[in-house]
């Protein structure tokens, strides 16, 4: 399920990643979604909360 989210929210995470300065661009944030760095669980929760997703 986690990884689902993960790839449903990409592009949202790796910005928001960019924009916390948690990642320099947008490859390097690409890479650290990729790695699964503990930061990007927690992003990808701020994220989901700001972007409901109709089923």
């Amino acid at each position: 399920l986690a990884d689902m989210a993960i790839e449903l929210f990409k592009p949202f995470v790796m910005k928001r990643l960019v924009d916390l300065n948690h990642a320099q661009n947008i490859k390097s944030a690409k890479r650290m979604v990729e790695r699964a760095r503990p930061v990007v669980w927690d992003v990808l929760e701020e994220v989901i909360a700001e972007h409901p997703v109709l089923l």
